[in-house]
């Protein structure tokens, strides 16, 4: 039955969209893009963690990704798209109102609460959350636009997610599917009650973690399912391998709150993934993973660094480090021996962060965001 899965989808997979992560965020600091070293260090209480993060809601190998719900459909700008000035609706900030952007006819938001809609010009990537179309007038709860030749982090926070990640950074494309190789980590969320209050780790920027569970993780750690695993050995699809693969040599990265264990596809221009995902929930649009191949006890914790207050404007974040083995990060193993007072950033080299970001950042330093 999964050979005949797979032939269906080579034959339905023939033209898409081109991967976004292919041409964007190229930036040599885009720890997404980054490969795993051969000898990383790991975190001393990998084992407990990943035992910990075991009792999820959906169960030690309650994968799933979404792909018709929960996840971010795409869209394409040239000259000729029409402009709007959205309006963003929360009251983040008593200045910042909204944002000029171009929006493409017929995009669509993303069906389930978190409204995503991305929409990618030759010089900026915009990311709204909670989109949707009034009238003739689009509006948001809240958005911002990145360069696209930037590492695909805001510095200062202010993302449409919860840590401070471009909307497309770890996205699981169509075209790297079809080709069955995806080149970066894939960003991932988990229950409330996994996800560590107290501010992120590099790579992430900013963090929507509340939980004071002592072996929670912060937003921007990193695991890697266990390089050794035979994937062919497994009864796996072959999109499952892909994204297995993936995760053996990129890694997964903590980025938000969410039940179970959760990935992301994209969805250029409204893609329809269900010839690759011919069993999708019609209510959330999650699909799947791995059926029970893979357990997430067979992933293992890389080495963090601290968590830290996201910086001001003008301040760049602490630089993202894999350590390698031997090398240790925080002196705690779950980031808790520097208070985030006592964090130093380098004020020479910020990262590139749009004018709107810039003064947003000022507005909104101390906002606090329910789940995104």
């Amino acid at each position: 039955m999964k050979a005949a899965v797979a032939i269906t989808v080579i034959i339905m997979l023939s033209m898409i969209p081109k991967s976004g992560a292919e041409v964007m965020f190229q930036h040599p600091d885009n720890a997404f893009n980054q490969k795993i070293i051969d000898n990383p260090a790991i975190s001393d209480i990998s084992d407990e963690v990943v035992n910990f993060l075991a009792t999820n809601q959906a169960g030690e190998s309650g994968f799933v990704i979404g792909v018709a719900g929960w996840t971010y459909p795409i869209y394409y700008a040239d000259d000729s798209t029409p402009v709007y000035d959205v309006s963003f609706t929360e009251d983040y900030s008593e200045t910042i109102t909204g944002m000029t952007m171009p929006i493409p006819d017929g995009a669509v938001p993303d069906p389930q609460d978190d409204g995503h809609l991305v929409v990618i010009d030759s010089t900026y990537e915009y990311d709204l959350w909670q989109a949707k179309k009034v009238g003739d007038a689009w509006q948001a709860s809240w958005g911002n636009k990145i360069r696209l030749d930037s590492n695909g982090i805001f510095p200062n926070g202010l993302s449409a997610r919860g840590s401070g990640f471009a909307a497309t950074q770890g996205l699981v494309w169509p075209d790297e599917i079809t080709e069955g190789k995806i080149e970066h980590a894939l960003y991932f969320s988990i229950d409330d009650k996994f996800v560590k209050g107290g501010g992120p780790i590099a790579p992430a920027t900013e963090s929507d973690g509340e939980s004071n569970e002592p072996l929670a993780l912060p937003e921007g750690a990193r695991l890697q399912l266990d390089p050794t695993i035979d994937l062919s050995a497994l009864d796996l699809l072959p999109h499952e391998v892909t994204i297995a693969r993936a995760m053996q040599e990129y890694g997964i990265i903590l980025g938000d709150r969410g039940g179970g264990i959760q990935f992301s596809a994209a969805r250029p221009n409204n893609y329809d993934w269900s010839a690759v995902f011919n069993e999708i929930d019609p209510n959330d649009g999650f699909a799947e993973l791995f059926g029970g191949e893979i357990s997430i006890k067979s992933f293992r914790l890389l080495e963090m660094g601290c968590q830290y207050q996201t910086p001001e404007v003008g301040q760049s974040p602490p630089a993202y480090k894999m350590y390698t083995q031997g090398e240790k990060g925080c002196g705690d193993p779950m980031g808790n021996n520097q208070t985030q007072d006592d964090q130093t950033y380098d004020e020479e080299t910020p990262l590139v962060l749009s004018p709107f970001a810039l003064i947003a950042a000022v507005v909104l330093r101390s906002r606090k965001r329910e789940t995104r």
